[in-house]
C-alpha cells in the first residue's frame, strides 16, 4: 500500500466517470484515470466540460485506485466556470445574500464559494442569518484574486 496521499477528484463526462489527481496539474493538462484505459491525461476542457461526479457514480472507480495500490484522499471536484468574468461575479454573488439571485444562480455559486472554503484561501463559512450572506473573507483577498486561484 502506498504511504504516500493522493489527492483525487471524481468527475463525470458523456456517462464515464474519471479521476484527476490535481496535485499532477502542469499547464492545464492533469494525469486522470479511468476504468476504460486507466491511466491517462485530461486537459482542461475536459474537465470543465465535466460536472462533478457523485459518491454512488465513483465509489467503483474509487474502490478500483484502492485495490491497485493508491492511498486516496478524495477532495471536492472544482466548480468550473467557462470564463473568469463569470467565475468571478459567481464569487460575488457567493459573498451577498441568496434572496436576491435566482435558486440556480446561487447554487453555482455556494458550490464555488464552498470550494473555496475547502482550499483554506481566507474565505470561511459565516451565517449572517435566515436569507443573509453565508461567507466571509478573513483577509481581504478580492473576487479577482479569488477567481484566478480557481480559474
Amino acid at each position: 500500500m502506498d504511504t504516500h496521499i493522493t489527492k483525487v477528484e471524481f468527475y463525470k463526462h458523456s456517462g464515464e466517470v474519471y479521476a484527476i489527481f490535481p496535485e499532477s496539474e502542469l499547464n492545464g493538462l492533469f494525469d486522470c484515470y479511468a476504468h476504460v484505459g486507466q491511466h491517462g491525461n485530461a486537459v482542461q476542457g475536459y474537465v470543465n466540460e465535466s460536472r462533478p461526479a457523485k459518491v454512488v457514480e465513483y465509489k467503483e472507480l474509487l474502490s478500483e485506485l484502492t485495490s491497485i495500490g493508491y492511498n486516496v484522499l478524495v477532495v471536492p471536484a472544482r466548480p468550473f466556470v467557462k470564463d473568469l468574468d463569470s467565475l468571478t461575479d459567481l464569487i460575488g454573488i457567493g459573498f451577498c445574500q441568496p434572496k436576491f439571485y435566482k435558486r440556480n444562480t446561487w447554487l453555482k455559486a455556494k458550490e464555488i464559494m464552498d470550494y473555496l472554503v475547502s482550499l483554506n484561501v481566507g474565505v470561511v463559512e459565516h451565517n449572517y442569518g435566515r436569507g443573509k450572506g453565508k461567507y466571509k473573507t478573513i483577509n481581504g483577498i478580492s473576487n479577482g484574486e479569488l477567481a484566478n486561484i480557481l480559474y
